[in-house]
């Protein structure tokens, strides 16, 4: 087998050492942050307000749903290997239909 000398490589940022490999996902999830367009937003006490009434029309202006989804995908993806954020990110993924401006990002 050939050791390739590769830092990051799908979404993993990999370190090797002598007969050690550290894997983490730090890089993509800020990656996929940087790309949400949030990086300058505060941070919630709670993670998510699950008491919050959503409405389909709201008077706030339409994201891009391809970006919008394209999020929920990166966090789907993260979700499979922390399950810390599972609940979250199950929530958010069902807001599909809520691509206003206050939830897409833009």
């Amino acid at each position: 087998m050939t050791n390739f000398d590769f830092h990051y490589f799908l979404g993993l940022e990999v370190k090797q050492g002598e007969g050690e490999v550290f894997v983490s996902q730090k890089k993509y999830a800020f990656d996929l942050h940087k790309r949400s367009g949030l990086v300058n937003f505060k941070s919630a006490a709670k993670p998510i307000n699950i008491n919050e009434k959503l409405q389909q029309q709201d008077g706030t202006g339409q994201a891009n749903a391809r970006t919008f989804r394209s999020l929920i995908g990166g966090l789907i993806y993260l979700a499979h290997t922390r399950p810390n954020i599972s609940y979250s990110v199950g929530v958010v993924s069902r807001l599909l239909g809520f691509t206003d401006k206050d939830w897409g990002g833009s």
